[in-house]
């Protein structure tokens, strides 16, 4: 099967479990249309796509709240056998960045940037330069604008369930991470 007819069943098929019972219907033309009518031609894809290699993966993370602060200890492994740092910390709420980076002093010798105190400093944080992997850990309607966001910047993006609401979002995710060859990873508690 060719990526663009996995794409075209994956979506139909997606399309036609949300429906409401009652719009079943015995007119297989109409669901047909339905499905033809929720595909869209690709320009290339990112099966086998390999990023070079990242010794130490500097990490910026959007978030900070329970996951967020759930994720920060998750990367204490990786911190403490120097495989990733954390550079950047970012929340609305400045007390949640501070106790944050005072979780993160335990056991990272280097304090990250901090970014708090208005809805748009995530923006600075990641066209921060020294950033690789940007944890997007927000309210589900900034994860799109988000991680659409950091790929424009140079970011690879792992971001919290859901990624997107709208077929129009996840279609703006896949033509972004294809055109700038960044990693887009939609995280979930259970992998």
């Amino acid at each position: 099967m060719k990526r663009k007819q996995f794409l075209q069943s994956l979506l139909g098929a997606s399309a036609f479990m949300a429906m409401p019972f009652e719009s079943y219907s015995n007119d297989d033309e109409a669901l047909l249309q339905m499905i033809k009518d929720s595909s869209k031609p690709t320009k290339g894809n990112l099966f086998g796509f390999k990023a070079d290699p990242i010794k130490k993966v500097n990490v910026g993370i959007i978030g900070l709240g329970n996951r967020g602060t759930v994720l920060l200890e998750m990367f204490k492994w990786l911190v403490e056998h120097n495989d990733a740092e954390i550079v950047a910390l970012c929340d609305l709420e400045e007390k949640k960045v501070n106790k944050a980076v005072d979780n993160l002093s335990k056991w990272q010798k280097s304090k990250p940037k901090t970014y708090s105190g208005n809805k748009e400093v995530w923006k600075t944080l990641a066209q921060q330069d020294n950033i690789d992997l940007l944890l997007i850990v927000t309210p589900w309607e900034m994860h799109t604008p988000m991680a659409l966001y950091g790929m424009n910047h140079g970011k690879h993006v792992a971001v919290e369930v859901p990624i997107a609401y709208t077929l129009t979002d996840c279609w703006n995710l896949v033509e972004t991470a294809e055109r700038t060859q960044k990693h887009c990873i939609m995280i979930e508690n259970c992998c």
